[in-house]
């Protein structure tokens, strides 16, 4: 009999030891607490303990979770693996999933589930079987470790192709000012972490067999053809503190490109060496970009200012010294593609800083400046990714999807690997409902470029959305240690537990220590909005709900920007005709991030014949019917209303939408 599709709105109740599952809410109580499931999580769960005991094969989970759909064998592992932390955790050994190589997966209640079986133990697997298990677990604990550790340089590797002719860097070894045991390891330590690292950009190394004498290393590094040379100096400070300052030298010329200085306490070292890998990584992969510059070479002061720019691209405070830089170094080299994509750029960005731009004349000023620089950009090189990248910035942001998609393509048919046009893509898909694609983008993009914060927080978001907490959780952990001083991470890091993980670690956050960081946000409006919505999902109280209803209510009639996050905390706990209310009373949804519309929180809106109609006047309907192209939730079986009926009736009002079933657009 063939697999039939699991409606998690149509599944009863069922027990799991002491666990009462809820597949129509997609929750499990245990005691006195709720754990909420990503919906593809669910459905596997169900397929799983409706089997009893048998074996269910992955060609079964596809056709039951999935609709039949052509899906990656990473989406059914995380599926597992997510079941699978479930039981080693909050049910605390309730049930295991046994996998059978070639065959699928079981599920089977431990000693500990008591006398609520959902289905029968297998026999115990033999030795063979157990060692396999066993050494399957180290592996994936050793890849899960090098993904999220020191191993994830090897993605920025895969940016690009090695550049014919790209300059070499030396990483000199780095001293200690004293003989302080402390400062000798540190400064071996942070060595052998940046040559690491850099190994596996773009730039050809040289880490060993340079002499002791620091002259001698310098001429020596030159003789193998290094043009750069790292090198850093290690104090360590009466108070405990561990300080560093780190210099990118040219070495032909003997001259100083650029220093930093990194201090923490000395109890941080190890953050410490992963934060000083990363800056230095992508200054020094900033390098390479000199061969744009005429004749691939230019004077010392012009290829500073640059690396010096490379630094303060994701520093907030750095955002005036970077424009200053910028438009000295495109006067410098006039001929300079990424340095006026650059510009570009950063002036459409400061076009959109409401906190920078005082009027909307200057905000029109930096629009039109970002409109020159990438004309000049795409003049001098077509192929750059950053022009494509600016040019589809400058698209209406929630319209003209076809004309971005089309952007896209056409920087993507030269650069395939650019994560500037893979960030984008993942965040376009997003908008018009094409989760699925979403995720594999923005992991590649992350991939591509583990050392963008902005990059970092998006991928855990989606991993988050697509039900792999567990990685989320490590990714965004990772990046408050790498990027402690940018507050948009720590806030991050909140809205996946809030939104999609355990409520009661989100007000642990919440409430510290150590507690949100300081800055905008950092106020008793956000500390009580957050604080309401957790409770209100944690708790599901009708007290606590209405309060949050009428809370985002005030807040969308007085604030444009609040319409997104409002809508989203809405459909988290529940308030759909909440939601639908104040989005059809709402005159411009120009602002409305419509990425919010498809997360897995917004399915009670998905499955609601209000939708379409919402969708049509977001511009969302046009897209689809004239690409073929339809969100992820069309083509679930047994949805409502099926997709296309529903937007054909848009151009016939009067007809209305029938809810009706069916197995939806493909």
């Amino acid at each position: 009999m063939a697999p039939t599709w699991i409606d998690l709105a149509r599944e009863p109740d069922l027990q799991l030891g002491a666990a009462q599952v809820s597949p129509s809410a997609s929750e499990i109580t245990v005691g006195a607490d709720r754990i909420r499931l990503q919906h593809r999580v669910m459905q596997v769960l169900v397929a799983l303990v409706r089997a009893k005991g048998g074996i269910v094969s992955r060609d079964a989970l596809v056709a039951s979770c999935w609709g039949g759909l052509a899906v990656s064998d990473d989406a059914i592992n995380r599926c597992i693996q997510q079941l699978r932390r479930l039981a080693e955790n909050q049910l605390a050994g309730t049930y295991a999933i046994e996998t059978l190589p070639r065959i699928g997966y079981r599920l089977s209640l431990t000693e500990r589930a008591g006398d609520g079986a959902a289905a029968p133990r297998p026999a115990a697997p033999g030795p063979t079987a157990g060692w396999r298990r066993r050494w399957l677990a180290a592996a994936t604990a050793a890849a899960l470790l090098v993904a999220l550790g020191a191993g994830v340089w090897v993605f920025q590797g895969r940016s690009k192709a090695p550049a014919a002719g790209a300059p070499p860097i030396a990483v000199l070894p780095f001293r200690a000012s004293a003989g302080d045991p402390l400062e000798r390891a540190f400064a071996s330590g942070v060595a052998d972490e940046v040559a690491s690292a850099l190994a596996k950009t773009d730039l050809k190394v040289f880490s060993r067999d340079l002499p002791a004498d620091p002259a001698a290393r310098e001429t020596a590094a030159e003789k193998l053809g290094a043009r750069f040379a790292i090198d850093g100096l290690v104090v360590r400070t009466g108070d405990h503190q561990l300080v560093l300052n780190v210099r990118l030298d040219d070495l032909p010329v003997h001259g100083l490109l650029w220093s930093a200085k990194f201090d923490r306490p000395e109890t941080q070292a190890q953050t410490m060496q992963e934060q000083v890998a990363a800056k230095i990584a992508g200054v020094a992969q900033c390098a390479l970009d000199v061969n744009g510059f005429n004749g691939g070479r230019t004077d010392d002061e012009t290829v500073g200012l640059y690396l010096k720019a490379c630094d303060l691209w994701d520093e907030p405070e750095g955002k005036a010294e970077l424009g200053a830089l910028l438009q000295q170094i495109v006067q410098r080299e006039p001929r300079f593609a990424k340095g006026w994509a650059r510009l570009a750029l950063f002036s459409f960005n400061s076009s959109q800083d409401d906190d920078a731009v005082a009027s909307p004349d200057l905000a029109a000023k930096f629009r039109h400046d970002a409109e020159e620089a990438v004309r000049r950009a795409q003049q001098l090189d077509p192929r750059e990714p950053l022009v494509y990248a600016t040019l589809y910035d400058l698209q209406p942001p929630n319209s003209a999807f076809r004309q971005r998609e089309a952007i896209l393509a056409r920087g993507l048919s030269f650069k395939p690997d650019s994560p500037d046009l893979l960030g984008r893509k993942s965040y376009l898909l997003e908008q018009v409902g094409r989760m699925d694609e979403a995720v594999i983008a923005a992991r590649r993009a992350m991939e591509l470029d583990p050392l963008s914060p902005e990059r970092t927080m998006e991928a855990a978001k989606v991993m988050a959305f697509d039900g792999d907490l567990s990685s989320a959780r490590a990714l965004a952990e990772r990046a408050l240690r790498l990027w402690p001083d940018l507050p948009d991470l720590w806030w991050g890091r909140l809205a996946i537990e809030a939104r999609e993980g355990d409520t009661r670690q989100a007000l642990k956050l919440l409430d510290g220590p150590p507690g949100p960081p300081a800055g905008p946000k950092n106020n008793p409006y956000w500390l009580n909005h957050w604080r309401g919505v957790i409770l209100a999902r944690q708790t599901r109280d009708p007290a606590r709900i209405a309060a949050v209803v009428a809370d985002r209510k005030y807040a969308m009639v007085h604030s444009k920007t609040a319409i997104g996050f409002s809508i989203l905390d809405l459909e988290m706990i529940g308030a759909t005709d909440a939601a639908f209310a104040v989005l059809n009373a709402s005159r411009d949804l120009s602002g409305f991030p419509l990425d919010e519309l498809f997360r897995s929180e917004s399915e009670p809106m998905l499955r609601d014949p209000r939708f379409m109609p919402l969708a049509a006047r977001l511009g969302l309907v046009d897209y689809w019917r004239s690409t073929d192209r339809w969100p992820d939730f069309c083509r679930e079986p047994l949805h409502p209303y099926d997709c296309r009926t529903a937007a054909a009736a848009m151009s016939h009002p009067e007809a209305g939408i029938a809810p009706l079933v069916s197995r939806g657009a493909r």
